[in-house]
Formats: structure tokens, C-alpha cells, sequence
């Protein structure tokens, strides 16, 4: 599987067409270098990158191609008539723009525009077990964690991420229980309160 970042608004970002593995002649000289982290991967980012360019990848790729970074429905159909097999709809942690769209927030829509026809994921803001539950209430097929299992990782090395994936499984039990869902099949947008007012059922 091939998965390729996108900015928001339609502001492509990707790795640079080379896609140099980790351990291209490109990498090696970064420490010798005294060049930046943060010099280096925006090195590594193109901001030229257009739907015409991933017709070409699409073309050189057989295998699954999932675009990251989608936020509006428009931008869905188009992944569905470039051929694209998934779309992670993200912010990219809010760290492109931070004036985008929370994901969760633009999923329903973009569930809706795509229908079954492509893979709907999300990732960001994921942080508890009932966001998890949240996002696949509203469409998504699979939910990306990030930042959980970063801070675990820091705190425990391998054990800290393994407690933080346990820990979100148990948050997820749990909303389940308190939704009255046995399973995440049984989740619907029904299960997601929108504000509305809810009319009262006849007596």
C-alpha cells in the first residue's frame, strides 16, 4: 500500500517524487550535515504536487493507493475518479493549518459524497477511546492514533506503547457499554448526539 499526504484546501503536500528510502545516500549526511530536522523534511515536502500527478503515480502503482490529508467532499470524489482506494481524512494534527477543520467534523459530509466506493479512514485529534468510537459512528472504517502511543513511547519505550493501546481499548469498551452497543457493528450516526433537540416520543 502506498500512502501519499495532502495539505488541506486543496494545497497538496507529498514526499518528494524521488521517494528516496531511509537508507538513500540522501539521508546519510543529515548528522554529518548540521542541518536541521525541520530543514531536512521540508526538503522532503512538495507543495507542486496536483491531481495530474497522481494519475501518474496511480499508473506506476498496482497496489492500493490511499491519499492522507482530505477535508472537504469535493476533494473525496475527486480521490474516487483518480482511482484512489482510500482516503485518510486529516489536519495533519492541526500542524499545516491550524485554522483547518477538525476531520471528525468533515467526515459525515465526506462519507456521504463517496458513498462505499473508496476506503474512508481519519486521523487527529484522536486522543480517547470514545473519539475512536465517534469517528466510526460517522462513516470512518478505520481510526489512525498518533500521538497515544508517541507520549507512550517516550514514558516506556515499547511497554508504554502497548499500556497506552490497552488503555484506549478500555476507554473503548467502556463507551460502548455506556451507548448500549455489544459490538462496533451496531455503531450508527444515530449514536452521535448532533445538538438537536430531540422531540419527545408520543405517550
Amino acid at each position: 500500500m502506498l500512502i501519499i499526504s495532502f495539505g488541506v484546501n486543496s494545497s497538496p503536500l507529498a514526499l518528494s517524487a524521488s521517494f528516496a528510502p531511509p537508507d538513500s545516500p540522501r539521508h546519510a549526511g543529515l548528522a554529518e550535515s548540521g542541518q536541521s530536522l525541520v530543514t531536512f523534511m521540508s526538503g522532503q515536502i512538495s507543495s507542486s504536487l496536483a491531481w495530474p500527478d497522481i494519475d501518474w503515480i496511480r499508473g506506476l502503482w498496482p497496489g492500493k493507493l490511499v491519499i492522507k490529508g482530505i477535508l472537504s467532499p469535493e476533494d473525496a470524489v475527486l480521490a474516487v475518479a483518480h482511482g484512489i482506494d482510500g482516503i485518510i481524512v486529516s489536519n495533519h494534527g492541526g500542524r499545516q493549518l491550524d485554522a483547518a477543520p477538525a476531520p471528525i467534523e468533515m467526515l459525515p459530509a465526506i462519507r456521504a459524497a463517496t458513498g462505499d466506493r473508496l476506503v474512508v479512514m481519519l486521523d487527529s485529534g484522536v486522543r480517547r477511546g470514545a473519539d475512536i468510537v465517534k469517528a466510526l459512528a460517522l462513516g470512518a472504517r478505520f481510526v489512525f492514533v498518533g500521538r497515544a502511543t508517541l507520549y507512550g513511547a517516550a514514558a516506556g519505550g515499547r511497554a508504554g506503547v502497548d499500556r497506552a493501546l490497552a488503555i484506549l481499548r478500555r476507554e473503548l469498551d467502556r463507551t460502548l457499554g455506556q451507548i448500549g452497543c455489544r459490538s462496533l457493528a451496531e455503531l450508527t450516526p444515530a449514536h452521535i448526539w448532533d445538538g438537536a433537540a430531540r422531540p419527545r416520543p408520543e405517550e
